[in-house]
């Protein structure tokens, strides 16, 4: 799926759902920085306009279907429903991946 970056939406990460967002920067910029985490309820995280895709997936490698919102250069994910634990946040650029682990508690 391809959402620009500029309109807020409601969605899911889904193993055949990627999601991206259009891009005019020709740097490539892999990092993200979720805050907060550890999380209660809900990380965030800025990126670039780009050609993004994400998935978030348990300590145990299974895909998790996550409710988000897309707005500006800000994304939101949505954490209130998962257990506590550890999870990882991967993003993908052009064949190339970045993730970071996630820790949801109570």
């Amino acid at each position: 799926l391809h959402y620009p970056l500029r309109r807020q939406r409601q969605m899911c990460i889904r193993d055949r759902d990627n999601v991206s967002v259009s891009s005019r920067n020709e740097a490539l910029d892999l990092s993200i920085s979720p805050f907060p985490n550890p999380t209660k309820s809900q990380i965030s995280f800025f990126i670039q306009e780009d050609n993004s895709s994400f998935e978030l997936r348990t300590s145990h490698g299974e895909l998790i279907e996550v409710p988000f919102s897309v707005e500006s250069n800000l994304v939101k994910l949505d954490m209130d429903h998962l257990t506590n634990g550890v999870y990882f946040l991967s993003r993908k650029i052009d064949n190339q991946y970045t993730t970071q682990r996630i820790i949801k508690i109570d």
